[in-house]
């Protein structure tokens, strides 16, 4: 059979309805599962927030039909390393779709199986650790027979095995058990050339648009996802402490992001225009409606082709140079973090005792020097 959920836009008055960071509107989430007929076999009502491989493997076990699983087809949102485990000790194999299947590498079954597997050689890691299945055996059974039988909630198995920074021993050993994918290191993001910058903001500058200038500057001043950027409304834009609101940001949290002194008067006379439109967002396009990803995207390579850059200029090229550039200016990272928006595992005690007011200090001495 087959899984995979469904996001339902509903009113935001209805008891039931949370707000889903992925698809950044509110609504329901049903996660389904159908057998290779289509038809539906199990539903069920999951928090926007919750584990969708734990509503898979709840939805395998326990269907309520005759239907005997042997094998459950989903997608990456609904499969994890932990999932491959858990799925085998219950019974049945998880078949996925892997993204990027030319970057996975997959495990040997045993070292020295490279020799056995010509064509798969590159894509070889480090054999299984089979002591360690071995030795949580009983753990592992425990776990599973749990699941099956309902005497623990899988979503509350899943949450202690990932509250313990997944370095509890069941967890490795179920890793182990499974199908791990690691994949190759990214490569290192592209961050424009301070020359190429200047060229693409005297592109946009050369073109009279007021309204695309004030765009480019607020992605290059704060450093916002395109996401972001299009969901920020005028009431979000604090012009007295220079600084804007980011309300569910990625990860569904709400921060607010720094803009230099010297932007305060252009950004004040580019919200009084819109309320005077009876726009309700920063920015909006000619059809009284917030900008699309696409559209800013499209609006971005415009300009960079006009500019004569070779390399595509996206929203988050210009959020990797923002935040590239008081690296050069000698400012710590403790100092970006608070705004950058990135959740990091580094250091969270020194994070944790970062004021915003530093950080912002920080900024208004690095920007006097920024190229635009």
């Amino acid at each position: 059979m087959a899984s995979d959920s469904k996001h339902i836009g509903a009113f935001d008055q209805n008891i039931l309805t949370e707000w889903h960071a992925r698809y950044r509107k509110p609504g329901v989430l049903i996660y389904r599962h159908v057998e290779k007929k289509s038809t539906a076999i199990h539903s069920q009502l999951i928090s926007c927030s919750a584990s969708e491989v734990a509503a898979m493997i709840d939805g395998a076990m326990h269907h309520g039909t005759t239907l005997d699983v042997e094998g459950n087809y989903t997608d990456s949102q609904g499969q994890s390393q932990i999932a491959f485990g858990i799925t085998r000790l219950l019974g049945h194999e998880l078949l996925r779709r892997i993204k990027g299947i030319n970057r996975a590498t997959l495990y040997q079954a045993n070292a020295g199986d490279r020799s056995l597997y010509p064509g798969l050689v590159a894509a070889l890691s480090r054999p299984i650790r089979w002591d360690r299945i071995a030795e949580q055996h009983d753990q592992m059974i425990k776990y599973a027979t749990a699941i099956h039988t309902r005497t623990a909630q899988t979503e509350a198995i899943l949450r202690r095995f990932m509250q313990a920074n997944a370095i509890h021993p069941t967890y490795q050993a179920m890793i182990e058990l499974g199908i791990e994918i690691d994949h190759a290191p990214k490569q290192l993001p592209h961050v424009p050339t301070e020359h190429e910058i200047r060229a693409f903001y005297e592109a946009v500058w050369n073109a009279r648009r007021t309204s695309d200038v004030v765009m480019i500057k607020t992605l290059l001043y704060t450093g916002v996802r395109v996401s972001e950027l299009v969901r920020i409304r005028t009431a979000d834009v604090d012009l007295d402490a220079c600084r804007i609101r980011i309300n569910q940001g990625k990860g569904a949290k709400d921060r607010y992001v720094p803009s230099p002194a010297a932007f305060k008067e252009t950004l004040a006379l580019h919200i009084d225009s819109q309320r005077r439109a009876g726009a309700s967002h920063l920015f909006e396009s000619s059809w009284k409606k917030p900008y699309s990803d696409r559209g800013v995207r499209k609006l971005l390579a415009r300009y960079a082709t006009a500019a004569g850059i070779t390399g595509p200029i996206s929203p988050h090229r210009l959020r990797h140079f923002l935040f590239t550039w008081p690296k050069t200016q000698g400012i710590d990272d403790a100092l970006i973090q608070p705004y950058s928006g990135h959740a990091t595992r580094k250091s969270p005690e020194i994070y944790s005792r970062i004021a915003l007011a530093d950080a912002q200090d920080a900024y208004n001495e690095a920007i006097t020097s920024y190229p635009i």
